[in-house]
């Protein structure tokens, strides 16, 4: 769906992105809201366990690494796509600066966990895989 659609941390014209929650039941819920926007049949739904090897993460789920940036976790779960233009803008600054991926807190609503948000694009193309179902 990140190449029909805008994202918290993406737009659809940077649909190189890869979103990962945290638990099954996180998954689940941040595809719901997805889901909503974008028709897909229930029956397509499933979730699977990944094994990700990256080297610079950005971790917005850190009071420090918010507080050297200026921002709080309000400032980047607010409702959508009015509240996505905040996080876009971290990510496109993330990429811009070599990360390979973001932590991020959930947005949704009385649940906790976060999501990893891996910028395909920057991962290397060696033959190494750097993601894989577990």
């Amino acid at each position: 769906g990140s190449s029909r659609v805008d994202g918290r941390y993406h737009t659809a014209r940077e649909d190189q992105v890869l979103y990962l929650s945290s638990s099954p039941e996180l998954s689940m819920a941040e595809s719901a809201r997805l889901f909503r926007t974008v028709p897909m049949h229930r029956a397509a739904w499933f979730t699977c366990a990944f094994e990700v090897a990256l080297e610079r993460v950005l971790d917005l789920t850190s009071p420090a690494v918010l507080d050297t940036l200026g921002l709080s976790i309000a400032d980047l779960v607010q409702p959508g796509p009015a509240g996505f233009k905040r996080p876009q803008t971290l990510a496109t600054a993330a990429r811009a600066a070599g990360f390979d991926a973001l932590l991020a807190p959930t947005a949704r609503p009385h649940m906790t966990g976060a999501n990893l948000v891996v910028f395909l694009e920057i991962l290397p193309t060696t033959g190494d895989t750097v993601v894989k179902a577990a």
